[in-house]
């Protein structure tokens, strides 16, 4: 069962998140004809992502169980940022 979230449910996009933080490698870059492996990402960003997940997560607000409803003005200003920040970003979807 998920919880409604002003009027919508929500999830975390992890496909999504993996693009935004992953450094794209040029075709014709030195390192690739190295032969080096793996993935690189931006520290800053996925550091500042984190960060941002970890308040939306842990937003102490009370929620009405029989309705699913979560006060919205009462919302601390890090989650609201946070919250609209991910959503922008494409990393916080809408479930339908």
């Amino acid at each position: 069962m998920m919880i409604e979230i002003f009027g919508e449910n929500y999830y975390l996009d992890f496909t999504a998140l993996d693009d935004l933080v992953e450094i794209k490698k040029e075709p014709n870059s030195e390192k690739e004809e190295e032969g080096e492996e793996g993935q690189q990402f931006s520290l800053i960003k996925y550091d500042i992502l984190k960060i941002m997940i970890e308040v939306v997560m842990s937003e102490r607000e009370e929620i009405d169980n029989n309705l699913g409803v979560i006060k919205t003005n009462e919302l601390s200003l890090p989650f609201k940022l946070a919250f609209n920040t991910l959503l922008k970003y494409n990393i916080i979807k809408t479930a339908y």
